[in-house]
């Protein structure tokens, strides 16, 4: 079962918006109580929105930093700007948390 139908079947008004228009974020994120994002351009553009509409929580999928487990070896651009993402989300007046496989840590604005 697609994750879309998961959540509402559990009461959560999923809706579309395209991640690259601004004001189809907005309108996604009218009324909403909480905004999900995993990519980190991207994610600020929806935190900012999710802000600015008044959303009283923010979901995130950091990644580990490759780069910097590995030594510099392996660097991965994708997942090693996850940790500026979380960095800039702590920093926004909202309650926040991250999820991460099967673990969800919460973080308090």
């Amino acid at each position: 079962m697609p994750a879309a139908q998961t959540l509402q079947q559990k009461g959560v008004e999923v809706v579309k918006g395209d991640l690259n228009d601004e004001g189809s974020i907005k309108q996604a994120l009218q009324s909403a109580h909480s905004a999900k994002s995993r990519d980190v351009r991207q994610g600020k553009a929806i935190a900012d929105t999710a802000v600015a509409a008044g959303a009283q929580y923010f979901i995130y999928s950091p990644e580990s930093h490759a780069g910097k487990i590995s030594g510099g070896k392996y660097p991965v651009d994708v997942y090693d700007a996850k940790p500026d993402l979380e960095q800039y989300i702590r920093s926004l007046p909202i309650k926040s948390a991250s999820h991460q496989g099967h673990s969800c840590r919460t973080l308090e604005a």
